[in-house]
């Protein structure tokens, strides 16, 4: 599991920072393993989803609630399969999901495919579509090992912050903190932040 969002496309040139597409796939993962380049697509995908600009309204859009969103969220891999979040799931909505998995409660993340949860025993099925539909595929994975994985999500997206910093150093030096706060605000992760 990890978290990832969907790239909104944007001109290259569009924001003053450099960016580029070639190479990319749809959804970009984010973790300590993430590029500079990662965090300007991003950057550049909030912007260019939310119609703003680099600069202070942004960063202080980026602490309140549902000012801003961004299609992302919590991505699901086991045994070479994956499963993320799809049409109009909020890459800000993973503390619900989560909430809803730990409560034994199917959680939305998002539509077509419309993603579901199905809960036996001390089994979460995650089916990557409504019943009926082709190309089906399921992940199933037991509550110990959700928690698991999700903190060590949570600890993994901590890493990416660290490249956000790196690259506000870069192309953000009117107040890189301020925006660090922001993406960990907009993010829901801080230090203290464990994934509950």
């Amino acid at each position: 599991m990890k978290f990832c969002f969907e790239i909104y496309y944007f001109d290259e040139d569009e924001y003053g920072f450099p960016v580029k597409f070639e190479g990319t796939s749809e959804f970009i993962a984010m973790d300590s393993r993430s590029s500079l380049n990662d965090v300007s697509l991003f950057i550049g995908s909030l912007l260019s989803f939310n119609e703003m600009v680099l600069g202070e309204e942004f960063v202080s859009s980026l602490s309140k609630e549902e000012e801003m969103a961004l299609v992302g969220g919590l991505l699901f891999e086991k045994n070479g399969k994956s499963i993320g979040p799809s049409c109009c799931a909020d890459i800000q909505d993973w503390k619900n999901v989560a909430s809803g998995i730990k409560n034994r409660k199917s959680s939305w993340l998002g539509h077509d495919p419309s993603s579901w949860f199905e809960f036996k025993g001390e089994n979460i099925t995650l089916w990557s579509d409504e019943p009926g539909k082709e190309n089906i595929k399921s992940i199933t994975f037991s509550q110990s090992e959700f928690d698991t994985e999700l903190e060590t999500a949570v600890l993994e997206d901590k890493g990416f912050i660290e490249v956000v910093n790196k690259w506000a150093s870069i192309n953000y030096m009117e107040n890189p903190k301020s925006l660090i706060q922001g993406i960990c605000g907009f993010l829901s992760i801080n230090a203290s932040n464990n994934g509950n």
